[in-house]
C-alpha cells in the first residue's frame, strides 16, 4: 500500500507502509502462498494475498491469484472500535483490560482522570 491512487479513484495514500506484518510466510513447494497485512501511514489496513505455481490441474502461471482488500482510515477506524466493543463489552474491568492491550502493543493511550 505504497503511494498512488487506490485504483478506484479515491483519496491518494501517502508514503511508505507504517507496519508490514506477514500472517502467513512464504510457502516451499510447487504452490507458493503468501499472506501480508499492511498499516498505510495514512491509517489505511491493507491485506494481500499472493498464490502462484503449478498444480495438478494447470501448467505454472495459469491458475495464479494475487488479491489486495484495503480499508480506507476511516473504515479501518470503525473495524477497529467494532473489534474492542467485542472484545470490551460487558466487562467491569473494560478500562484495565483496554490499558493491557495497549500496553501489549507498544501504544501510549492519553488518559484524563477527574476526582
Amino acid at each position: 500500500m505504497g503511494g498512488g491512487s487506490d485504483g478506484r479513484g479515491g483519496a491518494e495514500v501517502a508514503g511508505p507502509p507504517r507496519r508490514v506484518q506477514r500472517l502467513l510466510a512464504p510457502s516451499d513447494g510447487p504452490r507458493y502462498r503468501q499472506i501480508v497485512l499492511t498499516l498505510g501511514a495514512a491509517g489505511d489496513i491493507g491485506l494481500a494475498l499472493h498464490e502462484m505455481g503449478g498444480s495438478p490441474t494447470a501448467p505454472w502461471g495459469f491458475d495464479d491469484l494475487e488479491i489486495t482488500a484495503r480499508l480506507d482510515p476511516a473504515a479501518a477506524t470503525r473495524l477497529t472500535f467494532d473489534t474492542l466493543v467485542g472484545r470490551l463489552n460487558g466487562h467491569a474491568d473494560a478500562l484495565e483490560r483496554l490499558l493491557e492491550l495497549c500496553e501489549a502493543h507498544g501504544v501510549i493511550p492519553e488518559i484524563a482522570c477527574w476526582t
